[in-house]
């Protein structure tokens, strides 16, 4: 099972590795996010943080379909290292997901049953909207895995995803609340 990203509220500048504009531990923890995504509502709540690693709950309820529970490991920038689903198994990425890097970036996925799968983002950014392709391997056609765009408010905080898997389908996610734990 695949799990989307759509956790981190990221600010996004016009920078060639978006994520240095970022600081995960600017966020308190117990932070919480949600979303309405075309599979289910989803939330993340920010866990802990082990001095290296910022470790996130991903849930999506039973509403659109099968219940998910994930952790996810992010470096202080934002990007991505590793995902642990519920059952135990794994994806870690090399040296990240690259996710929040614009131009051409590349990654290994390393998944627990011995997969490994070269992986290539290419993403840019025009006004408030950051544009993006995913391939393996090699940037081509036959290799586009997904692409999309998505949204940030004048904050430069993600507010929606709309993107398209290799199959053609179109896949979406909103955001519809964001909350601070109370002192």
């Amino acid at each position: 099972m695949k799990l989307h990203r759509i956790f981190l509220t990221l600010p996004l500048l016009l920078l060639p590795n978006i994520s240095a504009a970022f600081d995960l531990s600017a966020k308190p923890i117990g932070s919480v996010t949600q979303w309405r995504t075309h599979n289910g509502n989803t939330t993340v709540e920010l866990l802990a943080h082990d001095g290296k690693l910022f470790k996130l709950a991903f849930t999506r309820d039973n509403s659109k379909g099968q219940p998910t529970f994930a952790l996810f490991w992010a470096r202080k920038d934002g990007q991505l290292v590793e995902i642990t689903q519920s059952s135990g198994e794994w994806t870690r990425y090399k040296p990240h997901d690259c996710e929040l890097t614009l131009g051409k970036c590349r990654y290994t996925e390393r998944h627990s049953d011995g997969r490994k799968r070269k992986m290539i983002r290419v993403s840019s950014q025009a006004n408030d909207k950051i544009s993006y392709a995913l391939y393996h391997s090699k940037v081509s056609a036959n290799t586009l895995v997904e692409k999309g765009v998505f949204s940030v408010d004048s904050s430069g905080y993600m507010i929606d995803r709309d993107y398209t898997d290799a199959q053609g389908t179109k896949l979406w996610s909103r955001r519809i609340k964001t909350a601070e734990p109370s002192s």
